[in-house]
């Protein structure tokens, strides 16, 4: 057996291994896994290792640095094993190639949770991973905080509310899809209002589907508000953000339903809301409830 980056050249037969080696729920189109290791800006191919047989990789471990205002941190974005080839210590042999990288680089801690803009899981679910989360544990890993996803239902359901509706047109409001010719505009407004830089490259993501997978609050020409889903992968709702003099209008609601129902006419049957912040808005606003939880594990290398 050999350690090899993650390259072009390999990444159908990694995105091969990790379809078949992770549950039903975490598998993704092949153009999606590619974007999100291979594209993003942090990758390193001293730290997105595969373990190859034969010339066919059995073992993964894609990491990488994100830059803090504590200083850089590793995140592990995404780890497996073929299930014939477990028990033999080759994900270890790779977590200790991927330790003597990051202590190289000065990195003293070692997260598996959320690496946002381009992540995979907000963590490791210990339902799913039950011997994920062993793994980790027996080397070092610990607990440090949980995240955890929503659903919605989109089949038979209608989310255009006219009531809610009404309420934002009458203040001048006006709910849209957001066109290529505004982006510049979303952009500069998410910035000015403070939201984080990592929801803007999603949103650039979103955008970029077609048609775009971003809807806007506009009000005399200035952007107030700001919803888009397939950011990150298909069916999954965010980020979300509205403007501090804009919330309680209902602009939120209405922006949400609005994603809704365009994720419903695109076919799809759940709404996946990832790393949830305000659980009861979404519950009260569609329905939303909790189906699976992450935990953020944290190893310090020093």
């Amino acid at each position: 057996m050999n350690i090899e980056p993650i390259t072009r050249d390999n990444i159908e037969a990694v995105w091969q291994l990790y379809t078949r080696s992770i549950a039903a729920c975490d598998r993704l189109p092949l153009d999606c896994f590619d974007r999100q290791i291979l594209d993003d800006p942090a990758f390193d191919p001293e730290l997105a290792l595969v373990m190859m047989e034969n010339g066919s990789p059995v073992s993964l471990m894609d990491c990488l640095c994100r830059q803090t205002k504590n200083g850089l941190v590793g995140h592990i974005k995404t780890f497996c094993t073929a299930p014939e080839f477990r028990g033999q210590g080759i994900c270890t042999t790779l977590l200790e190639h991927v330790e003597v990288r990051l202590r190289a680089c000065e990195v003293n801690r070692l997260l598996v949770g959320c690496s946002a803009p381009y992540y995979i899981n907000p963590g490791i679910d210990p339902q799913a991973y039950t011997p994920g989360v062993a793994f980790l544990q027996r080397r070092g890993f610990k607990y440090q905080n949980m995240y955890y996803n929503m659903d919605v239902p989109l089949v038979n359901h209608d989310f255009i509310d006219p009531v809610a509706e009404n309420r934002i047109l009458g203040q001048d409001i006006t709910v849209r899809r957001v066109t290529t010719a505004e982006m510049p505009e979303v952009l500069s407004s998410m910035q000015s209002y403070g939201w984080p830089e990592n929801w803007q490259k999603e949103v650039r993501a979103a955008s970029a589907v077609e048609p775009a997978a971003v809807f806007i609050d506009v009000r005399d020409g200035h952007v107030l508000g700001f919803a888009a889903y397939d950011a990150n992968r298909p069916a999954y709702f965010g980020p979300m953000g509205t403007s501090l003099s804009a919330r309680g209008s209902g602009i939120g609601g209405a922006l949400f339903m609005r994603c809704l129902a365009d994720m419903q006419s695109r076919g799809y049957e759940v709404c996946h809301i990832s790393a949830v912040g305000p659980l009861y808005f979404y519950w009260k606003t569609a329905g939303a409830t909790v189906s699976r939880c992450f935990w953020e594990m944290s190893k310090e290398l020093s």
